[in-house]
């Protein structure tokens, strides 16, 4: 098996409860990615152009905690030993 990867990225979230909120609620603070970059760590899986397919556990053919996350969002990848 390959080795696993460190992935930081850039999430997305929702701003307000999710539900309807008012224009003029909405504060600048959720204009910028303070709070939204994530790091997983697993395996590739798969990969194409636009998309890095990772699993954070294997247990032969069984995978779990699978996360495809677009590569646009992806800051940096590292490969750990």
């Amino acid at each position: 098996m390959k080795k696993p990867v460190r992935i930081t990225w850039i999430d997305s979230a929702t701003v307000g409860s999710g539900g309807w909120v008012d224009r003029n609620d909405i504060g600048t603070d959720c204009m910028s990615n303070e709070g939204l970059t994530q790091i997983s760590v697993g395996w590739v899986i798969e990969e194409s152009d636009d998309v890095l397919l990772i699993a954070q556990t294997t247990g032969g053919l069984m995978l779990g905690g699978v996360l495809a996350i677009p590569k646009l969002s992806i800051l940096e990848r590292k490969k750990l030993k």
